[in-house]
């Protein structure tokens, strides 16, 4: 777990950071929001992680470890990709994950 801060300052640090920093952010903050719901929403033992890559009730590190691994997935397509191009790596990963955090929210009020 302590390889979470680390890689959130190297992502911020980055020139992709430097020049889109409001999507790096957002970005950021909805992969660390799909965490934290999905930690919530796994408390009910009903409940099933939907995502292939992880086990239907994957512990914290797993869990963390798969988040880290999205942010820096983000991260190096980003810094890979023209300047033009990094928003829209952004705005897409944005995009996904706030749906993926009212899909979490909604299983927790259920």
């Amino acid at each position: 777990m302590k390889l979470w801060p680390l890689l959130v300052s190297v992502v911020l640090a980055s020139p992709a950071a430097a020049q889109h920093k409001p999507m790096v952010f957002v970005a950021a903050g909805l992969i660390a929001a799909d965490c934290g719901t999905t930690m919530i929403a796994l408390r009910d033992t009903l409940t099933v992680e939907t995502n292939p890559l992880l086990p239907k009730r994957p512990n914290a590190v797993q869990l963390l470890s798969a988040c880290a691994a999205g942010l820096a997935v983000t991260w190096f397509v980003a810094e890979a990709l023209p300047e033009k191009a990094r928003p829209w790596v952004y705005g897409a990963v944005a995009a996904i994950e706030l749906a993926i955090v009212i899909h979490n929210i909604r299983e927790i009020r259920k």
